[in-house]
């Protein structure tokens, strides 16, 4: 099976698209670890677009915050946790400051 089928097989998966992390799983440690760019472009891109509407819980890096709410809507997110979250990002998005304002409100619509 190609990557695209791969793919849109687990766009369709509710339990993959309820509760996202976005972490790499290396099953010989158990480990996770982040997401290389290249790999979080083509979530981004090509598989939040999709998803966006039924995720209701999301995990990711507090960096990639901008990049993962300029992809698409998440109106049923309910549940969100940032990891490895500077200062003043958290500043701005969780007490009104202008930084990333904008972009957190838009998200949820």
């Amino acid at each position: 099976m190609d990557v695209n089928k791969r793919i849109s097989k687990i766009v369709q998966d509710t339990i993959f698209t309820r509760d996202l992390y976005l972490r790499e799983y290396f099953p010989v440690d158990d480990s996770t670890f982040l997401l290389s760019n290249p790999i979080l472009d083509r979530f981004c891109t090509q598989i939040l677009p999709e998803i966006g509407h039924k995720i209701e819980t999301l995990y990711l890096k507090g960096t990639w915050i901008e990049r993962v709410f300029h992809a698409t809507n998440y109106p049923n997110l309910i549940n969100l946790g940032l990891c490895d979250i500077h200062f003043k990002l958290a500043m701005s998005l969780f007490c009104g400051t202008p930084l990333l304002e904008k972009e957190f409100n838009r998200s949820f619509v």
